[in-house]
């Protein structure tokens, strides 16, 4: 019986961490190059530890294109490290748009911004889920909107990304039958787009609601852009 490895959410700071990828989809974290000789692959654990597993349940083109996608996050998250460190000389806090639609009492909130108050890129949330590819994007923003987007999440998997979205409501009316628009914007030139109902559809002051919708395309997502629709007013009696 042949069995698993936790991966490690710490890998050794010397090391830079190596993975494998099995022939049933699970990932294991290792320290360095694994070797394959003959029928076995021989590894280091992430406690220092040696390793051997048999080579015929390692899928090594995946395990190939899996380290390559890491190694492109590690640099892109390096990339934006440089990039945040610049920007922190600024007072003004990172902002992202929201579109706010509706065909009621809204004020004139057609381009708002949310402030970031922390984002979290793939590689710095461990995965929970055995069947994401890599670790969870977060983002979340806080924003004097009256309805607005207040956190993200982006998951990937083997066949696509689940994206969950949250909506926080400041207006004391609060707002009914509200919905979500998601756009993303992939690396290889593409746009999908989806529409779905906030749970609850309807929102009073100071709560909020849920929101995820999926995408099948394997390309990576760079972007994400909401609308969010919604009818002043919140009807506590029927919509909730």
């Amino acid at each position: 019986m042949i069995v698993l490895l936790l991966i490690a959410l710490v890998s050794p700071q010397n090391e830079m961490p190596q993975y494998l990828v099995l022939t049933d989809g699970k990932v294991m974290e290792i320290q360095g190059e694994p070797k394959f000789e003959g029928k076995s692959v021989y590894f280091t654990q992430t406690n220092g530890d040696k390793g051997m597993l048999p080579a015929r349940i390692i899928d090594r083109d995946q395990t190939k294109t899996y380290n390559e996608q890491i190694k492109l996050q590690q640099e892109e998250a390096a990339a934006l490290k440089m990039e945040l460190e610049k920007s922190q000389a600024s007072s003004e806090p990172a902002e992202k748009t929201i579109n706010i639609r509706s065909n009621y009492d809204l004020p004139s909130y057609g381009r708002s911004s949310n402030k970031t108050i922390d984002q979290a890129t793939p590689g710095e949330v461990p995965a929970v889920d055995e069947n994401l590819i890599e670790s969870p994007t977060m983002h979340s923003w806080t924003s004097s909107d009256p309805i607005y987007v207040s956190r993200e999440a982006i998951k990937r998997y083997a066949d696509g990304y689940l994206i969950e979205g949250t909506v926080s409501v400041n207006d004391p009316r609060g707002f009914r039958n509200v919905s979500l628009v998601v756009t993303a914007v992939f690396d290889n030139g593409t746009t999908a787009q989806m529409n779905a109902e906030v749970s609850p559809k309807s929102l009073l002051a100071g709560e909020t609601g849920t929101v995820s919708v999926r995408f099948t395309e394997s390309a990576r997502i760079l972007r994400t852009d909401y609308v969010v629709s919604g009818e002043m007013g919140a009807d506590t009696a029927t919509d909730r």
